[in-house]
């Protein structure tokens, strides 16, 4: 007669080796491995779009979202007017996976991958930020504003405007908030004389700012002037890369990747400006 505990372990030990109680881990990094390239998260946000929710928060239809990864949500965190989905046996980019939210909320756009640990910090100079024509490794220190035209065709149902990009100038990364100093001094300054005027960010501007970048800003609102009667909008976009991530600004919005060691996070956050930038 064998004993209990043998029997029990004689159990275990077939399950273990035939599969038999042990979840397979899911894997996210198909839909959310574009977030590499300049922070594309759309590919998970429009798989988060698929579902909809009751009022308790439960999801009552999965939509086209995958049947390999519903596994792999354990529980849905209400957050703000959006939701955090809390997850089980689940890896990006060949890490554990705790959470992810992909979403809206008011003028926020972002998609955050939460990490069981630091590990995932190697994955940094595997991502890169680029405006379509150059491109940099994140963890490096770059800055660069770019010229750039929009116009829209008023004869067509296209609701989007076109860019094109005049010219790009490498910039002297002389602060971590040399890219806004620029975006919101060139914002203030073409609108002199109205409402959006603010006539003390001079006095917010470093010194460094003065040597390093106001001869290139005049050079800006001169071209500028020169666009005043066209329909084309005369812009300028700048782009920074840093030890942990990037920032894009434009005048409308202003883009940012993230890795958070402290918090596990991987992070990009689009903001929708409603007024103009501040240093």
């Amino acid at each position: 007669m064998k004993h209990p505990l043998i029997s029990t372990l004689l159990i275990a030990s077939t399950m273990l080796f035939s599969g038999i109680g042990h979840s397979k881990t899911v894997d996210w990094t198909p839909y959310v491995k574009d977030m590499a390239n300049s922070c594309d998260d759309s590919k998970i946000m429009k798989l988060f779009y698929e579902l909809k929710f009751d009022d308790n928060g439960k999801i009552i239809s999965w939509g086209k979202f995958p049947k390999e990864l519903r596994a792999g949500i354990a529980k849905v965190q209400p957050y703000h007017d959006d939701y955090y989905f809390i997850l089980k046996d689940s890896v990006a980019f060949g890490y554990p996976l705790m959470k992810i939210f992909s979403g809206e909320i008011g003028d926020v756009q972002s998609t955050t991958l939460t990490f069981a640990n630091d590990r995932f910090m190697s994955l940094l100079p595997t991502f890169n930020l680029s405006d379509g024509k150059r491109t940099q490794k994140i963890g490096t220190k770059h800055y660069w504003v770019n010229e750039v035209i929009r116009t829209k065709n008023p004869l067509s149902d296209d609701p989007y405007y076109h860019y094109q990009t005049l010219a790009s100038h490498n910039m002297v990364y002389y602060a971590n908030n040399a890219d806004r100093e620029m975006i919101s001094a060139f914002v203030n300054e073409r609108n002199t004389g109205t409402n959006y005027y603010d006539p003390t960010l001079k006095q917010q501007l470093s010194k460094n700012f003065y040597q390093y970048q106001q001869p290139l800003l005049n050079k800006f609102l001169k071209t500028n002037s020169s666009y005043k009667n066209s329909k084309k909008d005369y812009l300028i976009e700048t782009y920074r890369t840093h030890a942990t991530g990037y920032e894009i600004n434009r005048e409308d919005s202003y883009s940012v990747l993230d890795f958070n060691k402290k918090k596990k996070t991987l992070d990009c956050t689009k903001y929708f400006r409603g007024d103009m930038p501040s240093p």
